[in-house]
């Protein structure tokens, strides 16, 4: 990449205020109920990793990467977009959010993570049909229910990573969590 830090950080803001102006972050009031309950989950653990984890995996990367002040990525779906702007809320500190799509559509490559580090934090529905096997044989739903999984992944360099997947469980009107950590990796 040729580049600075100073130039990447301005391309990526660049960017992700072209994808809001396509894409909008909703108003906290426009969530679905799931989306509400979402939103907070994904706004306590975003406060969680940037009070207990985000100091030490930078200062690690620091010592182990030699690469200083990243610009963090939160990557998110909407109801964490929605926690993220009223949480962190100033765009002139070091952190960027957007949906999955927004940084998969920024063309500046950073492969080395030079100048940024990413914290992955959304629901989602099982992906296959393996998984809602798997799921439904462990912790088999009630009708009208459903499962969504929250993947959280820290990713602070190449081969350089931490995440997991916790089980929830939508049954209409409430989130319940079923199974922390139900997978985990670490590279």
């Amino acid at each position: 990449m040729d580049t600075d830090r100073t130039t990447y950080e301005k391309a990526v803001r660049d960017h992700l205020a072209r994808r809001r102006q396509a894409v909008s972050i909703v108003p906290r009031d426009a969530l679905s109920p799931l989306a509400e309950r979402q939103c907070r989950i994904l706004g306590a653990d975003l406060i969680q990793w940037i009070n207990n984890h985000a100091d030490s995996l930078l200062s690690e990367r620091a010592l182990l990467l030699h690469h200083k002040d990243p610009v963090i990525f939160f990557i998110s779906t909407m109801p964490g977009l929605v926690a993220s702007q009223e949480i962190v809320g100033d765009e002139k500190g070091p952190f960027v959010w957007g949906l999955p799509e927004d940084f998969d559509s920024f063309e500046e490559r950073d492969e080395e993570f030079i100048f940024h580090v990413e914290y992955r934090s959304l629901f989602k529905e099982p992906e296959s049909d393996a998984d809602v096997k798997e799921l439904t044989k462990s912790h088999p739903l009630a009708p009208g229910e459903s499962h969504f999984i929250h993947t959280v992944e820290s990713v602070m360099g190449p081969l350089f990573a931490r995440g997991g997947e916790h089980l929830w469980k939508w049954d209409g009107e409430k989130l319940e969590l079923l199974e922390e950590a139900w997978r985990t990796w670490v590279s």
